[in-house]
């Protein structure tokens, strides 16, 4: 089996959405099932817009995780680094609209989830090896157990290729373990090339409030080839070795913000993709090259994808295909900041 060149490693899941919003939380009872969890919303986004993504992890034998599975595939996924680990159980997420019109995570699966128990001997780890590019979130670190097995499997990925970590944080899967979060945190952002936060997570890494200031704390203690915090509807900051700046968010019809930041990293990875090919370098070697100009057009298209994502319901409906990210693009000239 070839490999394909980028691979998103760690949890898929089923979200359950609430259908009708702003209702009070003991009385949602309505829901919709939809795919959901990080990685698989990343590897589901690349995979719509034409680019070789693999999924690398574990699903249940149940029917939820059969259904994931299948879900994977019929998006292009390509699902040979998936193992079914037997008697585990799918995670499961609820999702609701409060009276604010904030999106609230309420619960996730903790407990025997087929994403922490899947180990790096169950790939080869030649296929890791043969990676353009390799990212991960935190879920999979919230279990004692998920975490070595992820710092396991992260062992085999070589230098050259590109990584990136997007904690996508869940608190209510770290209750009591505030201290083993901020050393998973803080042990994934020194060993990443690309290092992306929301406006909600920079507390963890710094003791301050401000979004500018907080992120050049950030960069400086890790210092990554990029450093990418997302501002919601606003838009995206960063800051590399060549600059930093800020790109505007798109103002759209949103429904549902569910999948928004994995939107954006698909975004964002599509677009280093494409210039690896066009340049005929690796995915690292293309990031370590980009002008803080060059970072800022990637990011536009990274604020389009995610924007996109939220049109529709659920993580992965409303995620473009490249002709559709293209036209939309064409019509939307946001302001783009480089300094």
């Amino acid at each position: 089996m070839k490999t394909p060149p980028i691979i998103t490693i760690g949890e898929i899941l089923v979200d359950l959405v609430c259908r009708e919003p702003k209702l009070k939380e003991h009385k949602i009872y309505d829901f919709k099932m939809a795919a959901g969890g990080a990685p698989a919303n990343v590897a589901i986004g690349l995979a719509k817009m034409g680019f070789p993504v693999s999924f690398m992890g574990g699903v249940s034998d149940d029917s939820f995780g059969r259904w994931l599975f299948d879900y994977l595939e019929s998006s292009g996924v390509d699902t040979g680094l998936i193992k079914q680990i037997p008697q585990s159980c799918t995670r499961h997420a609820y999702i609701y609209t409060d009276e604010s019109g904030n999106r609230v995570l309420d619960h996730i699966t903790s407990h025997n989830c087929p994403d922490s128990l899947f180990q790096s001997s169950m790939p080869a780890p030649t296929e890791l090896a043969q990676a353009s590019i390799v990212y991960w979130g935190s879920v999979m670190q919230s279990s004692v157990e998920g975490a070595k097995n992820l710092e396991d499997i992260l062992q085999l990925v070589p230098p050259s290729t590109l990584t990136i970590y997007d904690p996508n944080i869940r608190t209510c899967l770290w209750a009591n373990q505030m201290e083993r979060l901020k050393h998973c945190l803080e042990h994934s952002a020194q060993k990443v090339d690309i290092l992306k936060l929301s406006d909600n997570e920079l507390l963890l890494f710094a003791d301050e409030t401000d979004a500018q200031a907080a992120s050049r704390i950030i960069f400086e203690r890790y210092q990554p080839a990029l450093l990418v915090v997302t501002l919601g509807e606003k838009g995206a900051l960063y800051i590399s070795p060549k600059g930093k700046g800020f790109v505007e968010g798109f103002q759209v019809s949103s429904v549902e913000m569910t999948g928004a930041g994995d939107g954006f990293v698909a975004g964002l990875l599509g677009g280093i993709y494409t210039l690896s090919q066009l340049t005929n370098r690796s995915a690292k070697e293309t990031l370590l090259a980009l002008t803080s100009a060059e970072i800022a057009t990637l990011l536009r298209q990274a604020n389009a994808v995610g924007a996109l994502a939220t049109t529709q319901p659920g993580a992965t409906a409303g995620l473009p295909t490249k002709q559709q990210l293209n036209e939309f693009l064409s019509q939307h000239e946001p302001q783009v900041v480089v300094t």
